[in-house]
């Protein structure tokens, strides 16, 4: 007859567990990949979402006002002191969220941007720009051909203020300590940019490069003269 102590179930031996330990392993490794990639692709999906979101409201803000919102005010709103506070920008009462201004990959907190001439903490409250040649078009019937013409692109580690709500055609240093405009590509090495016509398309640097080829990529009437109005 067997004791208590004899009829126990027997233990795991450390070999057994080593074992299991390495199945364990093995198949973290072989899901993380995927995990990474569900990730990424729900990141770059909430950007388009947030473009297209921005895109409704600059279309809502034009039906109401009889002109797409201007290049200096979109985002903030005059004067200089309104920076830095979204709820004072001609879209915000449309978005009625800050969240839909920034890119899931867009890291809270930056230090030492690397157009900062030096140290600098950054804590960026939005990841989108503005076509600033957009000022030739207060409404997209003046845009020649807004499906093909840009209105907000995807940018990373702008400034809070008046600068880093603007996109140029090409990139350029706006100031000592102030951004380069210039587009970014955090989604698998492709960009988000929202059309005139309100649809995003999803761009790599070289593919961007390419269309710009045709001037109306960033120039919504053909013309490239700066000092037109807003």
């Amino acid at each position: 007859m067997q004791t208590f102590s004899q009829s126990k179930a027997r233990g795991f031996t450390l070999l057994e567990l080593l074992v299991v330990m390495g199945v364990i392993f093995v198949l973290v490794a072989l899901l993380l990949p995927a995990l990474q990639r569900a990730k990424a692709r729900a990141q770059a999906s909430t950007c388009m979402n947030n473009l297209r979101q921005l895109g409704l409201a600059a279309a809502e803000y034009a039906a109401d006002n009889g002109r797409l919102p201007t290049i200096l005010e979109w985002l903030y709103a005059l004067p200089d002191e309104a920076e830095g506070d979204l709820t004072t920008g001609k879209l915000y009462p449309y978005l009625k969220s800050k969240t839909v201004y920034l890119c899931p990959t867009q890291p809270r907190k930056v230090t030492n941007p690397i157009w900062a001439m030096g140290p600098l903490e950054l804590h960026p409250d939005h990841s989108y720009a503005i076509n600033c040649m957009m000022c030739h078009a207060h409404d997209v019937v003046a845009c020649f051909s807004p499906a093909k013409t840009l209105h907000f692109v995807e940018e990373a580690d702008l400034p809070n203020d008046r600068w880093g709500s603007l996109a140029e055609p090409v990139p350029v240093k706006f100031g000592t300590n102030a951004p380069v405009s210039a587009p970014a590509f955090p989604h698998g090495r492709r960009g988000n940019l929202l059309m005139a016509d309100t649809h995003v398309v999803r761009m790599t640097r070289k593919e961007l490069e390419e269309a710009a080829v045709d001037l109306l990529l960033w120039l919504p009437t053909g013309d490239d003269d700066r000092s037109g109005g807003l």
